[in-house]
């Protein structure tokens, strides 16, 4: 049988490149299979994807060697719109993907088919089906550009289903999708794989490709350093080895020695339970589950060992009502504290978080973006007032509210317009009167703290989204505002990313600043964020512990949540502890660690 994907020899270098993105890359897809995608940043993923709908060599032209077929087509002769009735690519961006010539969510979907000349009917049957595949239907009449970086994920994946392609490729089609929704796409895929389609896809959620992949291409500088079914790629020691963190639950079989029937490291959750269980039984350790005991994240320590209680919150929300021009309600008489009050000491009518980094969890278009878009006052409130230290800012301008509040954007695209990295870190420390000197001075320590000192001259759109989300950061971090805010800062990112960004959380509550992070990522969580506040459908579903929200199941699936994958390992061998990482779990599972005591109280809105 002839591959639906075939690709040889394929090497590539970009116009202004130095070295080259593929280097001698081969490889083969067989029809309905699932094939996944994955390295570190720079890998060149994103470019095997140009290359696999004819992009590269086509638009981005460059240096080509190899050969590429798609369904028969040769890529580098057949034009892009040809084999765009065969293929469909999801974009890693999703913000890049909009026509911007349509004005609700179905007209963009039918965008696609009217360039091909799908009749009327079968167009109305194919946008309907899309948007029902990813769950978008209730946002038909929406317009694209309100959408929530989630549901313009789902969007962009539902115009490329419509297109009823015989090849997928989808570049993290749910790196900002939450929990709930990330389990709808690849149960979506699956499905749609039954009927025959072919699925490329780069994705750093491990755990979940693990789970669905038929075949695992491991790339690293270009070049492929494995390529095989899931189990072989994980038992090579490849992943690893270029920088790829395994998911939670692999790590703590592989470190407490458990493995397979067949003596392999487990894939799935349910795999790892029936593996400790035999090694637990096997080392005849006594009874299955140890004493209880604390547990107790470097997140938890280092909220214990900085943070100190307020009377006053550094951000107080009170009774802040807002609705878009649309028409759609967000929030209604929402009254939150973050930073420094703990829930039992906050003000009547108050849901308090905490002290320390504070995460901002929820499903998509809870409200999360539009939450910290009116504490940094780019968007206004109809009724209520928000404060900051104490003082209001109804009557200060954005550019006020931006020496004490900095905001990273989710899109790092809508930050971006200068020549030059350093000039980009530069921008908003000049805006807030420093001398060019130390402005530049600044701009360059905040470069180096995010990774791209050494990327000081080049221009923001030569960078990756990953370098750019970096550099987004790095021009917030330039202007050392005492609150700072990060919308999904770990989308586009490689595990060592991740760990950078989590590392400057740290050292930013260290140095007295308030984090507040908003994030899908429920391991980055339990790592990096001690205190939560979950909201859903524009309310506060609980606020407090990390440690307490991520106990309540049902809370969480109010949310389209889950807990950290750690936690949900130990809850399937019914343990009573709540261990939020490997590390806690291994302590735990080998006895050790301190004595027992109870898990901390979140604060939870009556209703």
């Amino acid at each position: 049988m002839t591959p639906i994907v075939e690709v040889e020899g394929l090497t590539y270098r970009y116009p202004t490149g130095q070295a080259n993105a593929l280097e001698n890359v081969s490889f083969a897809v067989e029809a309905g299979q699932l094939v996944g995608v994955v390295g570190p940043n720079l890998a060149g993923k994103s470019t095997l994807c140009y290359a696999l709908l004819g992009l590269v060599p086509q638009v981005f032209r460059g240096q080509y060697e190899g050969r590429v077929t798609v369904a028969g087509m040769d890529v580098n002769r057949t034009p892009v719109h040809e084999l765009a009735r065969r293929a469909g690519l999801v974009f890693q961006n999703p913000f890049t993907q909009l026509s911007g010539a349509r004005l609700t969510v179905e007209e963009e979907v039918a965008f696609g088919l009217e360039n091909f000349g799908v009749p009327r009917g079968e167009m109305r049957r194919r946008v309907e089906w899309a948007m029902d595949q990813v769950g978008i239907v209730h946002l038909r009449e929406k317009s694209p550009f309100l959408l929530s970086g989630g549901e313009l994920q789902r969007l962009a994946i539902a115009c490329m289903l419509a297109q009823r392609p015989d090849v997928l490729v989808l570049d993290e089609p749910t790196s900002q999708l939450d929990p709930s929704g990330t389990r709808e796409v690849f149960d979506c895929i699956a499905r749609l794989r039954a009927d025959g389609l072919t699925v490329v896809m780069v994705e750093h959620k491990l755990e979940r490709l693990l789970e669905h992949a038929d075949r695992l291409l491991l790339l690293a500088d270009g070049r492929v350093r494995a390529w095989g079914p899931p189990g072989e790629v994980l038992q090579s020691g490849q992943l690893e080895s270029c920088g790829l963190a395994l998911p939670a639950p692999i790590r703590v079989a592989a470190c407490l020695g458990a493995r397979s029937a067949s003596g392999s490291l487990p894939l799935r959750i349910e795999d790892t339970v029936a593996a400790l269980r035999v090694a637990r039984l096997a080392a005849k350790a006594g009874s299955f589950e140890p004493a209880v005991r604390t547990m107790d994240t470097p997140a938890d320590r280092e909220e214990s060992r900085l943070s100190t209680s307020r009377t006053v919150p550094r951000i107080a929300l009170r009774g802040v009502s807002f609705a878009y021009p649309d028409g759609t309600r967000v929030f209604q008489e929402l009254s939150l504290a973050l930073g420094g009050v703990e829930p039992g000491a906050a003000p009547e009518g108050y849901v308090a978080a905490g002290a320390g980094p504070v995460a901002l969890i929820g499903e998509n278009g809870a409200g999360k973006t539009t939450l910290v878009k009116l504490i940094a006052g780019l968007l206004r409130p109809q009724s209520g007032e928000i404060l900051i230290d104490g003082q209001a800012i109804r009557a200060q301008t954005a550019a006020q509210i931006a020496r004490r509040v900095g905001l990273v954007f989710q899109n790092p695209d809508d930050q971006l317009f200068k020549s030059r990295a350093l000039e980009e870190a530069m921008f908003g420390a000049l805006n807030l009167g420093l001398s060019p000197r130390e402005a530049e001075r600044r701009a360059r320590e905040a470069l180096e703290r995010v990774g791209l000192g050494s990327l000081a001259e080049e221009n923001p759109y030569d960078l990756s989204l990953g370098q750019r989300k970096m550099l987004a950061l790095a021009s917030v971090l330039a202007m050392q505002t005492p609150i700072l805010i990060l919308d999904e800062p770990t989308i586009a990112q490689d595990h060592p990313g991740v760990e950078r960004i989590g590392r400057l959380v740290r050292e930013l509550q260290t140095e007295g600043r308030l984090v507040i992070v908003i994030t899908h990522d429920m391991e980055f969580v339990a790592s990096y964020c001690p205190r939560v506040v979950v909201l859903a459908r524009g309310a506060v579903l609980a606020a407090g512990s990390a440690r307490a929200v991520f106990a309540q199941p049902e809370l969480l699936g109010q949310a389209g949540l889950e807990p950290p994958s750690t936690l949900r390992l130990a809850r399937a061998l019914g343990l009573s502890a709540d261990p939020l990482t490997p590390g806690e779990f291994i302590e735990y599972w080998t006895g050790l660690g301190a004595g027992p005591s109870d898990r901390p109280a979140a604060s939870v809105p009556p209703g």
